[in-house]
């Protein structure tokens, strides 16, 4: 089939392409399944038997459509470096269902944006076949779901943002007491350390709680940030709302509130437990691993919060928000930075899968209890996160990784996390001079 113009190439940040068209072949992907979530593919415009171009069906092939059947080149920030170590990661971990996303904490560039299950969007020229059509949209895992822009629960990776509310509020300094449970009303509230050995974390301030992840600390320290303090901070960092990042699919996530509530479920009401459970992460709150690898970079470069984009055109940086000028100060930003390198790197630390003896890594995991249904039955798919930033001092990637169906008790986000940094500082141009 001969088309009326030959569409425009997409290019990585280094100019590898990633998609393009040939006198001879209406679109070819060399990355095949590692980025279609990204990239997208296109289909030929009817009537069939006349082609006479391609429309951009999904990912950028849609979003930047005009652009391409103009003829014109696509250059991208992503680099197919990382993208191919970001998914190695995750694979040699045995994950099939979860994203990364990687981004330069310096600028909002998305270096890496994996999703597992995927596709090879070669697949589909010149149109997918009826049986693998099939294969696609009846497989339960759905490999077309760009899992990095879809939301989630994210469990207690979601204390950094109440942890800058308590900043906001004046309380960072106040110390509370986890005696292994806490009750509002009739509801009785657990940490993690009482559900697993009937323990408890004793009076924590701000910096140990992160580093234990203590879920009774910020119970409290939660409801005395107050509930509104954690909706703005939610708001500066873009929880709740779409980045506007370049593609068509992104979901907006809930940052829950008495507001939300009204809207949503008007027959119930805010209380001080939904509080608590929103301060971890839990109940209604759900983000994207997109919003949450932005989370990521406004920690690791002191309170810029990025636009993140996927299309490089030149461009300055946008920032969305700046905390410092919101009543954060740069050293309470600081403590919450030292207390993710501690959680890393220090032996009472909870998140020591992901030490890396060459490359010094701050974050925070988080375990998420999920079930899903098989067989019109529910089935136990917890979800497991860890979000982070390396190297330490000048951070040059911040980083979301989500994994599906893991075991009870057992996270490998840390480790995914550690391989991709160790990998992706190790190339030349990502080199630093720690």
């Amino acid at each position: 089939l001969q088309v009326a113009q030959m569409r425009g190439r997409i290019l990585d940040r280094n100019g590898i392409v990633v998609a393009e068209s040939t006198p001879t072949i209406i679109r070819r992907y060399p990355l095949q399944a590692m980025a279609a979530h990204v990239i997208g593919y296109t289909r030929l415009e009817e009537p069939a038997l006349e082609a006479t171009g391609q429309i951009g069906t999904f990912g950028l092939e849609q979003q930047a459509d005009a652009t391409l059947r103009s003829g014109k080149d696509l250059k991208l920030t992503l680099d197919t470096r990382v993208q191919k170590i970001a998914h190695r990661a995750l694979t040699k971990a045995g994950i099939t269902r979860g994203s990364v996303v990687v981004m330069d904490p310096r600028n909002g560039h998305v270096l890496a944006m994996v999703s597992l299950p995927s596709y090879d969007p070669n697949l589909f020229f010149p149109r997918i076949s009826v049986k693998e059509w099939e294969r696609l949209t009846t497989n339960p895992d759905n490999p077309q779901l760009n899992r990095a822009c879809k939301a989630f629960v994210p469990a207690s990776i979601y204390t950094v943002p109440t942890a800058l509310a308590g900043c906001m509020a004046g309380i960072q300094d106040h110390l509370f007491t986890c005696t292994g449970s806490f009750t509002y009303g009739n509801t009785s509230m657990h940490c993690w350390i009482h559900r697993r050995s009937g323990g408890s974390h004793g009076t924590l301030a701000l910096p140990d709680a992160l580093k234990q992840s203590c879920n009774c600390f910020f119970y409290q320290y939660g409801n005395e940030a107050g509930i509104d303090k954690i909706t703005k901070i939610g708001r500066l960092l873009g929880l709740g709302v779409r980045t506007g990042i370049e593609l068509p699919t992104e979901e907006e996530g809930v940052l829950p509130n008495p507001e939300w509530l009204r809207m949503n479920h008007p027959k119930e009401r805010w209380n001080n437990s939904a509080t608590a459970s929103t301060s971890i992460g839990q109940g209604m709150v759900s983000a994207t691993p997109l919003q949450m690898s932005v989370l990521a970079a406004t920690i690791a470069n002191g309170g810029q919060v990025p636009n993140p984009r996927l299309i490089d055109d030149d461009r300055p940086p946008v920032w969305r928000a700046n905390l410092t000028e919101e009543g954060i100060t740069s050293r309470q930003i600081d403590k919450i930075r030292q207390a993710l390198y501690q959680s890393v790197n220090q032996t009472d630390g909870i998140n020591q899968n992901a030490r890396s003896s060459t490359h010094p890594i701050a974050g925070k995991f988080s375990t998420a209890a999920h079930w899903r249904n098989v067989d019109d039955k529910a089935v136990r798919d917890d979800i497991g996160w860890f979000i982070g930033f390396a190297p330490y001092e000048q951070p040059t990637l911040a980083f979301a990784v989500l994994a599906q169906g893991i075991q009870s008790g057992s996270n490998p986000c840390g480790f995914i996390a550690k391989q991709l940094v160790e990998e992706t500082l190790e190339l030349s141009d990502h080199k630093t001079d720690e």
